[in-house]
């Protein structure tokens, strides 16, 4: 499947220094489709969402995400979860994804779901699900129309809706799944009915501490 160019720009979110090695977790702003899947899963709460409008119309005025780095452990789950790979681990300098090599989480995995749009509430002249979808999976027209063999069920749209009019459920993940603690948490955190209200209720908490 075709998707929307976008530019690698990496900064550190978090770094940690021991006696010998260091591990270090980096994002880039340019491969984030502000999902929110990393917020869903972090076992710490350690991910907040800023604004949704900042990744709306193909351009991104601030992060979309940004991290408490006195609750985050590392662990990289958002790191092996996140669909576009904008979150990386390096351990000494070398890429690593240590849940997954350890067999914690899968390497590759997908969802399956539904969406359901309301149609007759959306804007004139919005085209916001259109321009942030990477997969080139909505088209808007007269009408808001989806290809369903490109959606990956990522949750980029719900939350850049502007009148909040896009439903989106996960029904399953479909992967490898090992049997492990984490991998039954991530189950439980990403499927169901993605709410925007769920994923943004640290947005207040971290504008008042800026």
């Amino acid at each position: 499947m075709t998707k929307k160019e976008n530019k690698e720009e990496w900064k550190s979110l978090n770094r940690l220094d021991m006696w010998k090695d260091y591990v270090e977790l980096k994002y880039s702003k340019g491969k984030c489709i502000a999902c929110g899947i990393c917020i869903q899963v972090c076992p710490k709460d350690a991910i907040l969402l800023n604004p949704p409008a900042a990744s709306i119309r193909g351009y991104i005025l601030e992060d979309p995400i940004d991290l408490d780095k006195e609750k985050c452990v590392m662990c990289g789950v958002c790191v092996a979860l996140c669909p576009e790979d904008a979150i990386k681990v390096f351990v000494d300098g070398e890429e690593r994804t240590l849940i997954v090599e350890n067999n914690g989480l899968p390497d590759e995995f997908k969802f399956e779901g539904e969406i359901e749009i309301e149609q007759e509430k959306c804007p004139k002249g919005c085209n916001a699900c259109e321009d942030i979808c990477k997969e080139d999976a909505i088209k808007v027209d007269k009408t808001v129309e989806l290809d369903t063999d490109k959606c990956t069920y990522c949750g980029a749209c719900v939350i850049g809706c502007p009148a909040e009019v896009i439903h989106l459920k996960r029904t399953r993940i479909i992967c490898e799944e090992p049997d492990t603690k984490i991998m039954e948490e991530v189950k439980e955190r990403l499927i169901g009915e993605v709410r925007l209200e769920n994923l943004i209720k640290n947005v207040q908490g971290n504008n008042q501490q800026g």
